[in-house]
């Protein structure tokens, strides 16, 4: 009886860890392939969250939080919120995000973020960012990750 007790625990906590995934997925803006892709990446190979067990579970959500996820937030509070639905955004953030876990930002706010933009391209906001005013963000973020020590990591296998 105590071993079915412990079996219904664990698939409450699945059952609630991949419906956090999935939501993670969709305010994230992540189609498929990038988000099996990111799921490959962060478990070994495996590409889909029903083959994860609990730890790898866990660090996907610690994945998908360091892209900006946060579990439980409104994601309706700030007007920028829905700005940042292109790749090219999300990755901008992404990059902002990894040179804040690096340590390479003194001050890594939205309004930092948005100063940066504005240095860089001239434009008050990321949404207004054309294709090649994005591509002058990544690269400049990309130079900055790497001026800070950060290689990036062998795709190669």
């Amino acid at each position: 009886m105590k071993g079915t007790a412990h079996k219904r625990e664990e698939g409450g906590r699945r059952k609630s860890e991949l419906a956090k995934i999935h939501l993670a997925k969709k305010r994230l803006g992540l189609d498929d392939e990038t988000y099996r892709a990111i799921i490959a990446r962060v478990c070994g190979g495996k590409t889909s969250a029903g083959d994860l067990d609990q730890t790898e579970r866990g660090k996907l959500l610690n994945e998908f939080q360091r892209f900006g996820f946060l579990e439980g937030a409104s994601y309706t509070t700030k007007l920028d919120d829905f700005d940042d639905h292109e790749p090219q955004a999300r990755l901008i953030r992404a990059l902002w995000t990894d040179l804040t876990a690096i340590g390479a930002l003194r001050d890594s706010s939205e309004r930092a973020l948005r100063s940066f933009i504005k240095r860089t391209v001239r434009s008050d906001s990321i949404s207004w960012l054309t294709a090649h005013q994005a591509n002058v963000c990544i690269e400049a973020l990309k130079a900055m990750k790497a001026r800070a020590g950060h290689r990036p990591a062998s795709t190669a296998r």
